[in-house]
């Protein structure tokens, strides 16, 4: 799809996002620097949400390629990095960011809408458990989870 043609499908009705234009679009794609080297264009939560219904696709896929397998590095600033698969479940609000402690996750959750919390409660529990039944079988310990 061409910049032109997505800008088409920005302003239509079902987006309804006109000013993201062919120029937005291409401003996005390069990532122009200005003269002090910050970028000349910055995308927009509105912007990222019209692009992601005009491509039919999820807004994490634009901000997480989905190509990138889910073990692969990925930066979400300069000065954090963790996996594809990390980065996708905390910008999906069913994950944690990898530094945060019990403190944190615990906070995060009271603040939470209730109908999320559960789940990701549960998602987190599963996959300390796996971690850890992983992390005893390469200790070449048994776990039967009585311990």
């Amino acid at each position: 799809m061409t910049a032109h043609d997505l800008a088409l499908k920005c302003a239509t009705m079902e987006v309804s996002a006109p000013e993201v234009s062919s120029q937005a679009i291409s401003n996005i794609e390069t990532g122009r620097r200005d003269k002090e080297g910050r970028r000349r264009r910055s995308l927009t939560v509105d912007e990222l949400m019209s692009l992601a219904v005009a491509l039919e696709v999820s807004p994490v896929d634009l901000l997480v390629p989905a190509e990138l397998d889910d073990d692969a590095p990925y930066s979400i600033t300069p000065g954090l990095e963790m996996t594809a698969r990390q980065a996708r479940d905390w910008i999906g609000g069913v994950g944690f960011l990898p530094s945060a402690g019990p403190a944190e996750m615990a906070r995060a959750l009271q603040e939470m809408p209730r109908s999320r919390q559960s789940r990701v409660a549960t998602r987190w529990l599963e996959q300390t458990n796996k971690a850890l039944a992983e992390e005893r079988r390469g200790q070449g310990a048994g776990w039967d989870g009585d311990d």
